[in-house]
Parts: C-alpha cells; sequence; structure tokens
C-alpha cells in the first residue's frame, strides 16, 4: 500500500495441489498398503530427512492415519503440548473429552479417513482447508484496498494438477516436487530445495512481547473472564518468559499470541461500534 502497488501474486492452493502440507502420513499409509511395513520404514526415514519432521512426528503420524492411535487419544496428547497447556482446567477437560474428539472427527472426516494422497489433497481443496484461506485472503487484501490474485487456483491448473501431475507431488521424500523440479536451475537450490515453510510472516517476536508489556495488568486482573479459559498463572509465566528474550522460539510467541487474542475477543476489543456507522 505504502508503494501504490494494486495487484498482488499470492501463491495460494499450491499447498492443496502439489501437497505442501507435508501430508506424510496419507503417504505413509499408502506405502505401507501397497508395499508393507518394510517400504513404509524406508519411507518413513526418507522423508525425515527432507521435511525437517522428527522421527516420532512422523510415526505418529502414521499411526493415527491408519486407525491405530484413535483421534480421541491422540487429541489427549494437546495437554501436554502447544497452547493447549495454558488452557483452563475445565476447558482442557472439555478439549480432551470424548465428546470433543467426535465433533472434530466428524468436522474432519473426509481428511481424516482419506485412503490416498490425492483423495487427502482433493478434500482439502473442495471441503476443508482452500474455501478458508482464499476467505481470508480476499478480506485481508480488501481491507487495504489490494487486489490478490491467485493463480494457482485457474481451473486449468486445477485440472492438470489432478490429472497428470498425481505421482509427481510426493517424490524421492520432498514436497511439491514438481514445481521444484520445475524451478530447478531458475532460482538458488537453497530456495528451490528448502525444507521449512516460509512465508511474509507476521514479525511475533518484535510485536508479542510489546502487545504483552500493554495487557500484562489486565490479564491479571481476577474480574477479567480471561481465567474461565486460560491457566492465568502458566499464561503469566510465559509472558515473563518472552519478556526475558532467552530461550524464546516461535512457538512461545504464538502461544502467547493466541492467548493474548483470546482476551481481545473475550473484552469485545475486536469489535467495535460506532453509533453513527454501527458495528464495524
Amino acid at each position: 500500500q505504502r508503494q501504490d502497488t494494486p495487484v498482488l501474486l499470492d501463491g495460494q492452493a499450491a499447498d492443496e495441489l502439489y501437497g505442501g502440507y507435508r501430508p506424510f502420513a496419507v503417504l505413509l499409509r499408502q506405502t505401507i498398503d501397497r508395499e508393507g511395513y518394510a517400504a513404509g520404514m524406508r519411507a518413513l526415514q526418507t522423508m525425515r530427512k527432507t521435511s525437517g519432521f522428527g522421527l516420532s512426528d512422523l510415526i505418529i503420524k502414521s499411526l493415527k492415519s491408519r486407525g491405530i492411535l484413535s483421534v480421541d487419544k491422540a487429541r489427549g496428547f494437546g495437554g501436554k503440548c502447544g497452547y493447549y497447556r495454558y488452557l483452563s482446567p475445565r476447558l482442557l477437560d472439555a478439549v480432551n473429552s470424548k465428546e470433543y474428539a467426535d465433533y472434530m472427527e466428524r468436522r474432519f472426516q473426509n481428511v481424516i479417513h482419506c485412503r490416498s494422497l490425492e483423495d487427502s489433497l482433493r478434500s482439502m481443496v473442495s471441503d476443508f482447508n482452500l474455501g478458508r484461506l482464499l476467505h481470508w485472503e480476499d478480506r485481508n487484501s480488501m481491507a487495504f484496498s489490494r487486489e490478490a490474485r491467485v493463480p494457482f487456483t485457474d481451473f486449468r491448473l486445477v485440472e492438470h494438477a489432478f490429472r497428470n501431475a498425481v505421482d509427481f507431488k510426493l517424490k524421492e521424500g520432498w514436497t511439491k516436487w514438481v514445481l521444484r523440479k520445475a524451478i530447478s536451475g531458475l532460482v538458488p537450490d537453497e530456495i528451490c530445495w528448502r525444507k521449512d515453510k516460509v512465508g511474509f510472516e507476521t514479525p511475533e517476536h518484535e510485536l508479542v512481547p510489546e502487545v504483552y508489556r500493554d495487557r500484562e495488568e489486565r490479564l491479571m486482573d481476577r474480574t477479567s473472564r480471561i481465567g474461565e479459559f486460560c491457566d492465568v498463572g502458566r499464561l503469566h509465566k510465559l509472558g515473563r518468559f518472552v519478556l526475558s528474550g532467552k530461550g524464546v522460539s516461535l512457538r512461545h510467541y504464538r502461544n502467547l499470541w493466541r492467548m493474548l487474542c483470546l482476551q481481545s475477543w473475550i473484552d469485545g476489543e475486536l469489535f467495535q461500534v460506532d453509533e453513527n456507522q454501527g458495528e464495524s
């Protein structure tokens, strides 16, 4: 906007078309079903080298996808990792309940029960993922009067991806293999063959500490409703840890940011009402 650029090109849909979300669980399931567990373990080692995932993460994903590790048990790990640890005991019990697991399975059943990579990606395009992302894309760009164009949603490219590129999406342990090969030699290898997924991310390391300093006193206020949803003591420790700047990772910034957004929503700060123009 500052440079008066009216149109932006965005890579939305490339992950859904060409397997960029690292859906290794589905690929492992296919390999095991077709070639047996020995072939599956060889594929697992290849994926570990190219994905950046740890071996235990890949094994858990594979067990979940094959139904060996049930959805409700897998979700039970939530209390031990991620932002779940900062939820209030009451809310955490609800998240780890069978009722919630059943709800999540109903919501994501088209993705969870896919028997092939292609079925999984088709579900992401048509049922689950892409529609929400395009909605957010439009809202964000229009908020600044910019037009965001998404060339990967061209129907001809979508048809080609599901008709002709089936065997070239995940190959040799790499995601989006056919796209990487297409640009190999045109861009530096450190970009073409990088393992992690990088975009124009929000600078959490700058933003989150500043927001937390502004809201710390309010967060600890006993009259705030945030205590109904979060373990305020743990959240306060996380905030002080982030402010220390020592050993802080992106995961810590994002966990704290989610809780701060929740507080804003609870306090009604995300919706401002103008008496003349109504809710904005």
